[in-house]
């Protein structure tokens, strides 16, 4: 069974979910991985794509700050969706 691409709306979510602390850092980049994992998937939408990179890299760790991506990060995608708050 195929599963079901993300809209660009329930990307724009989980990062301001992420961004705003409602969601786990950890929950959200297993959320965004099992779709960059998914051979059988196929995003088309370059923005929807890259943003599920940076939120499947959402928990990793950074040598000099406690992750690698910060709050603007997820902010400046939120953006490039064309949503704002």
């Amino acid at each position: 069974m195929r599963k079901q691409l993300p809209t660009r709306e329930a990307v724009f979510a989980k990062l301001r979910e992420v961004r705003l602390s409602d969601l786990y850092r950890e929950e959200v980049a297993a959320w965004a991985f099992s779709f960059l994992d998914n051979d059988d998937i196929d995003v088309t939408d370059d923005d929807v794509w890259e943003a599920l990179a940076l939120l499947g890299a959402a928990d990793l760790p950074s040598s000099d700050r406690e992750y690698l991506y910060e709050d603007a990060d997820f902010a400046a995608f939120e953006i490039r969706l064309g949503q704002t708050s």
